[in-house]
């Protein structure tokens, strides 16, 4: 003889603890997503160390609470992009750079060490994102450009880092 059918619905076969299970994952999911957005925030306290599209060191400090740029350091140098020749490496060294939702810019100086010849410092604007132990960005001067014709920025450069 073969058994007889049950007229039990399927949920009912299911244990409560599983049929519970979508519930609890709909109620853990802002805690969830709250973890996975302080993941997105900088090292706290981090140094960083990298180069530049034009291999110049790159280097700063992330702050305690993961909040700022500290003691960045780089040079922005003429990329070749007006043709052969050359400028000189304009050094960068602004005092912070906030970081908010993994993202920084600021807009700063970079200027050169005294050789002698008079040189005005530039304005440039360092942008960029950082999640974790790794950064990326752009250094630019603001308005820097060959010719007017060609628009291309001599003092542009990217950069990558990562904590050591």
């Amino acid at each position: 003889m073969s058994p007889k059918p049950t007229s039990r619905p399927i949920a009912a076969s299911i244990p409560r603890s599983l049929r519970m299970l979508p519930l609890v994952l709909l109620a853990c999911a802002p805690l969830i997503l709250a973890a996975t957005a302080k993941a997105k925030g900088a090292a706290k306290g981090a140094s960083f160390l990298g180069q530049t599209s034009e291999t110049e060191p790159i280097s700063f400090k992330t702050s305690a609470n993961g909040k700022q740029i500290l003691s960045f350091a780089t040079y922005v140098t003429y990329d070749g992009n007006c043709g052969q020749g050359g400028g000189p490496a304009f050094e960068i060294r602004p005092k912070s750079i906030a970081i908010h939702n993994g993202k920084f810019a600021v807009k700063t100086l970079a200027g050169i060490e005294d050789t002698g010849i008079k040189v005005e410092p530039i304005k440039v604007t360092i942008k960029g994102t950082i999640s974790g132990r790794k950064a990326s960005g752009t250094i630019a001067e603001i308005g820097g450009h060959c010719t007017p014709a060609n628009g291309k920025n001599p003092y542009s450069e990217t950069f990558t880092v990562s904590a050591k």
